[in-house]
């Protein structure tokens, strides 16, 4: 019985493999759209603030960033600190209103969005009462990093 659970094991990984690998190949000859990209930046972004992942955030976050309140990268990794020390769960809601890339050099992108932070799933009071206007600039220099963005609460 051990080796017939054992074979099917190893063909789920093997088929998973396979699969995995011909998703690889047809996806790479596909170059992802600019405003994919900056989606999935965000998304990245999301999961990261949901997982309490300093790292990741700080990551994504050019060396050269100010926010409307003056704050540099450094100030940011403070908070970001202090914010997932007092917040054992995160749960970050948001939707973006636009995308727009600069007419001059598309490798420079702003982004506004709505959010909502609360420490409990989905509840409607909570967003409402915790939702901001966001934007965001961003550049791409390899990959896309936060270079300003403000914010400001929803009224």
């Amino acid at each position: 019985m051990k080796k017939y659970k054992q074979s099917h094991k190893l063909i789920a990984v093997t088929f998973f493999m396979v699969a995995v690998f011909f998703t690889f190949i047809s996806c790479s000859g596909n170059e992802i759209s600019q405003e994919d990209q900056v989606r999935l930046w965000i998304k990245r972004g999301v999961e990261a603030v949901e997982k309490r992942d300093r790292n990741i955030l700080l990551d994504m976050i050019s060396e050269d960033y100010k926010d409307n309140a003056g704050r540099d990268k450094k100030d940011m990794e403070k908070m970001l600190f202090v914010y997932f020390l007092k917040n054992r769960k995160i749960y970050l809601f948001h939707h973006i209103n636009e995308i727009v890339f600069s007419d001059d050099n598309p490798e420079y992108a702003m982004v506004k969005l709505q959010a909502a932070v609360t420490g409990r799933e989905k509840r409607d009071n909570d967003i409402k009462g915790n939702l901001v206007y966001v934007e965001m600039s961003l550049k791409k220099d390899d990959v896309w990093l936060l270079t300003a963005m403000s914010w400001k609460r929803a009224l």
